[in-house]
């Protein structure tokens, strides 16, 4: 008889174990702490685009346009592209330097499925714009005018080379 109560004691213990462990299993939940924001750089400066998952089981890549650049932190192939923050911290933003005009994209952070069949993750997109700054200002007539006193004349300035184009 008193084999028969440990036996179920032990029974009712494994069950509950196996409970809580499929209950923990599908608490499991990859999502985003931050994600990345429509942002503005100008040509040879320095964007972090921010990227922290909660729960990250799967594995993580940046994509450019809907292109993947890779899951390694050092990103090969992009030489200017990089990852940082730490693992421990869920961090895996990603950093820019130096920017350049190609680098006008839509940005996206996601995350694969995990190893238990946990849900992949996507992060909303992100548009990097990128500006390059306008030559200085010129008056179009050269660089001397000749006028008199009184006399009312009509200049006119433009400024080179900006993306976008300089309206005024």
């Amino acid at each position: 008889r008193m084999s028969e109560g440990i036996r179920k004691t032990d029974m009712a213990a494994v069950l509950w174990s196996l409970v809580l462990v499929l209950a923990a299993g599908a608490i499991a939940e990859q999502k985003f702490a931050m994600e990345p924001q429509d942002q503005t750089a100008i040509v040879g400066s320095r964007v972090t685009l921010p990227c922290r998952v909660v729960g990250k089981l799967g594995k993580l890549q940046w994509t450019r346009d809907d292109f993947g650049l890779g899951e390694l932190r050092h990103l090969p192939g992009f030489d200017r592209y990089k990852m940082i923050g730490s693992d421990d911290e869920g961090d895996y933003s990603l950093e820019i330097y130096p920017v350049i005009l190609e680098d006008d994209a839509q940005y996206q952070c996601q995350v694969g499925p995990g190893p238990n069949g946990e849900d992949a993750v996507r992060s909303q997109y992100a548009h990097l714009h990128v500006y390059t700054p306008p030559e200085p200002p010129r008056i179009i007539q050269g660089e001397r005018l000749l006028t008199t006193e009184d006399r009312e004349i009509e200049l006119e300035c433009v400024s080179l080379a900006s993306t976008p184009t300089s309206t005024f």
